[in-house]
């Protein structure tokens, strides 16, 4: 978090060498009751890399605040590719930095299609396959039936 007075300094320190600009950046520390309320403060937010969000980045879809990931290579730097495909949200992903920056900026200059794109977002995710618990529930079952079947054949090989 950033609740001693020193961390939030060195914070402020490298955004301000990065070139944020200061009087639009806000620095909360963490505190369980700010975890869904500070979403209201948020327009669009952007999935860290190569380590990604995860359920962060489901809450943020969840409290109707899109965000940009950047495609990795494995599957811990793509779960916010997968969270968005599920989601219809393809244009949101980046294959590269310059793409991942270019639909930030775009969604962030375009406040006509970002109000259109977080007007029905909590009910897009609710309807979605991210949200569908027998389907997820009924693929999990054959992917232990097939991992167990393959194991049987295996051994029984042997």
């Amino acid at each position: 978090g950033i609740d001693g007075p020193k961390i939030r300094n060195e914070h402020s320190q490298r955004m301000e060498k990065l070139g944020l600009p200061m009087d639009r950046v806000i620095l909360e520390p963490r505190r369980k009751s700010n975890q869904f309320v500070l979403y209201n403060e948020i327009d669009i937010a952007l999935d860290p890399f190569p380590c990604v969000g995860g359920t962060t980045s489901m809450d943020t879809l969840w409290m109707g605040v899109p965000f940009v990931t950047l495609a990795g290579k494995h599957f811990g730097a793509r779960m916010g590719v997968t969270i968005l495909t599920n989601a219809g949200l393809q244009e949101l992903i980046a294959e590269n930095r310059e793409e991942y920056i270019k639909i930030a900026v775009d969604l962030a200059t375009n406040r006509a299609r970002l109000k259109t794109l977080r007007h029905d977002l909590r009910e897009k995710i609710a309807t979605s396959p991210l949200m569908n618990q027998q389907s997820f529930t009924r693929n999990m079952e054959n992917a232990y039936r097939e991992m167990w079947r393959i194991y049987c054949s295996r051994w029984l090989k042997v």
